[in-house]
């Protein structure tokens, strides 16, 4: 029996050139009844484009709390003008539900129709899943965000513990 190959996290990934990738996440503090919303917008040289933190009060299933997550990201990159073409989500509930469309009454379906309803704003948009692991950036931003009173965007210049982790979580 061969021995079991250890693999190593997925790590980000840069779009097709030409093209920007919009990630996506949300943290919770349930102390606070807090939900922390980040996004990052890059670029295919991994460049950050644009950076979202935004605090918003309330406590929701995961699923729901990713979603709003979604909705609120996509929403920011709408009035920012950012021609996103790839969104990535760790929240896997969230991506099926958007690629496969299966729809049922809830508050849940209702978040997805309107994160449906921002997509149509950007053509040919593609949402994707990854791993937590891949999605670095974009925890780190809905982690800071869980520390302030309010939201807080970024346009290239980002606070040297977001850069940090923006500069490590290139691939080799």
């Amino acid at each position: 029996m061969a021995p079991a190959v250890a693999s190593s996290p997925a790590r980000w990934q840069p779009p097709p050139p030409g093209l920007f990738k919009l990630n996506i996440d949300a943290a919770i503090d349930t102390t606070k009844h807090t939900i922390g919303v980040g996004a990052v917008v890059r670029n295919s040289s991994g460049r950050a484009i644009a950076a979202f933190s935004m605090p918003t009060v309330g406590l929701y299933s995961s699923h729901e709390m990713e979603a709003k997550a979604m909705f609120l990201s996509l929403n920011w990159a709408l009035q920012l003008q950012l021609q996103v073409s790839i969104v990535e989500t760790d929240a896997l509930m969230v991506s099926n539900a958007l690629n496969n469309k299966l729809m049922a009454v809830s508050s849940f379906n209702d978040l997805i129709l309107d994160i449906t309803s921002l997509l149509s704003f950007f053509p040919n948009i593609v949402v994707t899943h990854v791993k937590r692991s891949a999605n670095a950036v974009a925890d780190c931003l809905a982690k800071y965000a869980l520390g302030r009173d309010e939201s807080i965007s970024w346009m290239e210049n980002f606070p040297p513990s977001i850069n940090s982790v923006i500069v490590n979580d290139y691939p080799l």
